[in-house]
C-alpha cells in the first residue's frame, strides 16, 4: 500500500494545468490508484478509525480532482475530471466518496452570480456532482455494502434543507424551483443504497415509514417513481440472496425484516395508485 501511496503522490502532479491536455488519459490513472488504496484497506471502511485512515489516504487526491472541475471552464477538461471523479465514485462507494467531499462546501470566494445561490443544502460548487453521483453509483460496483443509514441520515437531510429552502419568501419562483429539483436530485441517489445494503434489519423498519410518507408528498410526484423501483431493488436482490443463502442468518433476518415491511407499505401504495386513478378519471371527464 505504500508503493501505491506513493504513486499517487506522483500522478497527483498531473493534475497541474500544464499537462491538461493529458487529463483524458491521466486523471482516470490517478482515480484507479486511489480506488486501489481503498480496495486494500476495504475492511477498514467498516470501522469508524479504519474508515477515517482511509479517508486520510485518499483525501487529497479526491478533493484534488473535486477542487479541479471548479477551476477548468473548458468543456473537455470538465468531462475528463468528471469521468475520474466517477471511477473514484464507483470503487469507493458514495459514503467513502462524501467522507472527503462536502456537499455543502465550495472551494473558495465565490462570484457576485453565484451569490444567490447560496441557499438549500448544495453549494454551487458541488451541483455538478449530484448526476455524477447518481450514474457513478448505478454502474459501478463498491467493494463494500452501502449502508441505508446514510442515506436517511445524510443524503434526506439535505434533502430536506433544500426543500425548507424552497419555501423562502426571497426566492424567485425560478429560483424555488431550483431547490426542488436538488430534492429530486437527491432522491434519486436512493437506488444506489438499495442494493444489497448492510443495514436492512437495524434501519429499513423506519426508514419504510419514511418512504411511504414522501412517496404521496404531491409537491414531488418524481417520487411516485424512484421510490417504488428502489424499493423493486431492494426486495430482488434480498429475495435472490435469501434463496441462495441456504440457512444464512443475516440473510433470512433481511428477508423477514422487508417482508414485514411490505404489509405496512403496499396498503399506502394500493392508496397512492387509487388516487392518482381518481385524479386521471376526473381530468378525462
Amino acid at each position: 500500500t505504500k508503493s501505491v501511496s506513493g504513486c499517487i503522490e506522483g500522478l497527483n502532479k498531473l493534475m497541474h494545468h500544464r499537462f491538461r491536455h493529458n487529463w483524458e488519459i491521466s486523471l482516470p490513472v490517478l482515480a484507479g490508484a486511489v480506488v486501489v488504496v481503498a480496495e486494500r484497506h476495504g475492511d477498514a471502511l467498516e470501522d469508524e478509525d479504519g474508515f477515517a485512515t482511509t479517508i486520510e489516504m485518499i483525501g487529497p487526491s479526491v478533493k484534488g480532482l473535486v477542487r479541479l472541475r471548479t477551476d477548468v471552464n473548458d468543456g473537455g477538461s470538465r468531462h475528463a475530471v468528471e469521468n475520474a471523479v466517477s471511477i473514484v465514485v464507483a470503487g469507493v462507494g458514495m459514503e467513502a466518496f462524501l467522507g472527503v467531499v462536502s456537499l455543502e462546501e465550495g472551494d473558495g470566494k465565490i462570484d457576485k452570480k453565484k451569490q444567490k445561490q447560496l441557499v438549500g443544502a448544495i453549494h454551487p460548487d458541488r451541483t455538478w456532482l449530484l448526476p455524477v453521483l447518481k450514474s457513478a453509483s448505478a454502474s459501478g460496483s463498491a467493494h463494500h455494502r452501502p449502508k441505508l443509514a446514510f442515506f436517511q441520515g445524510k443524503i434526506l437531510a439535505l434533502a430536506r434543507k433544500c426543500d425548507a429552502a424552497s419555501a423562502a419568501s426571497s426566492l424567485t419562483a425560478a429560483e424555488a424551483a431550483v431547490q426542488r429539483t436538488r430534492v429530486i436530485e437527491l432522491w434519486s441517489l436512493l437506488p444506489a443504497f438499495c442494493g444489497n445494503p448492510a443495514d436492512v434489519e437495524i434501519t429499513f423498519p423506519t426508514l419504510s415509514q419514511t418512504l411511504v410518507k414522501a412517496v404521496g408528498d404531491k409537491r414531488y410526484p418524481e417520487l411516485v417513481n424512484i421510490i417504488p423501483s428502489s424499493l423493486k431493488i431492494l426486495a430482488a436482490g434480498i429475495r435472490e440472496r435469501f434463496e441462495a443463502s441456504e440457512g444464512d442468518r443475516a440473510t433470512a433476518k433481511d428477508y423477514e425484516v422487508v417482508s414485514q415491511a411490505s404489509v405496512k407499505l403496499l396498503p399506502g401504495f394500493f392508496k397512492l395508485t387509487e388516487t392518482l386513478h381518481g385524479t386521471n378519471t376526473a381530468s378525462e371527464a
